[in-house]
């Protein structure tokens, strides 16, 4: 996780980072984030999330090996 941010509501948060995801197929970049709402039992929760690649633009989506 690298340049987490979270910014607080009364009962909810939003939380944003960038993941470095390095695999022996492709590495890739996404931006992340996560919005969490307080529940009345008082734990934190996930009601949404949204991933998407850092600039890919400048990817090489060509290079991934085939799985299948």
């Amino acid at each position: 996780m690298r340049s987490p941010r979270v910014q607080f509501g009364d009962d909810m948060a939003l939380l944003t980072f960038q993941v470095y995801a390095d695999t022996n197929l492709i590495d890739m970049k996404y931006n992340c984030i996560e919005l969490y709402q307080k529940e009345e039992d008082s734990q934190w929760r996930v009601i949404h999330s949204t991933w998407s690649f850092i600039r890919p633009m400048d990817m090489d989506f060509g290079s991934a090996e085939e799985i299948v």
